[in-house]
């Protein structure tokens, strides 16, 4: 899953949205996203990867620029603690 090709972002998107109606259905809260433990994020994607793998789809690996930390200098889009 490359997450530098859009396409991918309708996927992401819907499983996103299901699993808010699934928190819905069940009174349960969606885990917490913090700074340096993602976990909503990890969620989305490992629900997509099962989604992808019922229907005959193998996904090996995730791969996205993650952008995280404080600008480098003013106004710069390089962040401190940015990575693949």
């Amino acid at each position: 899953m490359e997450l530098i090709d859009t396409g991918w972002f309708d996927h992401l998107d819907a499983t996103y949205t299901a699993l808010l109606e699934l928190a819905r259905r069940t009174n349960l809260p969606l885990p917490r996203q913090t700074a340096g433990a993602l976990r909503i994020d990890r969620e989305v994607f490992n629900h997509t990867v099962d989604i992808f793998a019922t229907n005959g789809i193998r996904v090996r690996a995730i791969r996205g620029v993650f952008v995280e930390g404080i600008p480098l200098f003013p106004g710069s889009a390089i962040h401190s603690r940015a990575h693949i």
